[in-house]
């Protein structure tokens, strides 16, 4: 009778052990997937050809780059892509080089300091494209 019950208490007790193992271990957070929720911001988007605004209000994604934005609502013509990419024309406006023109970003009313592709928008952002000379 003594080895029965302690067959059981062992057997009980290795259930028990075995139990908490497999909890602990399914329960740890480095094993546990991740989910990235995207939040949508909303931004500006204006296109001004020869003294005529296009503006839209458009929501797109978090880490959406301006050269995204820009490509949305209007047709793009650019050499290079990505961060590379250097915009040359916008709904038929080809940026004339004879005249030394070129299409410039405007974040919140100022030249941005990095290309298209490489601005990341942020909530209530307006972008703005103009021809300008240099």
């Amino acid at each position: 009778m003594n080895k029965i019950k302690i067959f059981i208490i062992f057997f009980v007790l290795s259930l028990i052990l075995g139990l908490f193992g497999y909890i602990i271990l399914n329960n740890n957070p480095s094993k546990q997937s991740i989910t990235r929720i995207e939040s949508k911001i909303e931004i500006r988007n204006r296109v001004i050809i020869d003294k005529i605004s296009k503006e839209n209000k458009i929501s797109v994604k978090d880490k959406t780059t301006a050269l995204t934005v820009l490509q949305i609502n209007n047709k793009v013509v650019m050499k290079g892509e990505k961060e590379m990419a250097f915009v040359t024309g916008i709904n038929n406006r080809l940026a004339d080089d004879s005249k030394h023109e070129f299409w410039a970003l405007y974040v919140n009313g100022k030249q941005a300091q990095v290309g298209a592709g490489s601005y990341i928008v942020k909530q209530g952002d307006t972008i703005e494209w103009k021809i300008e000379t240099y």
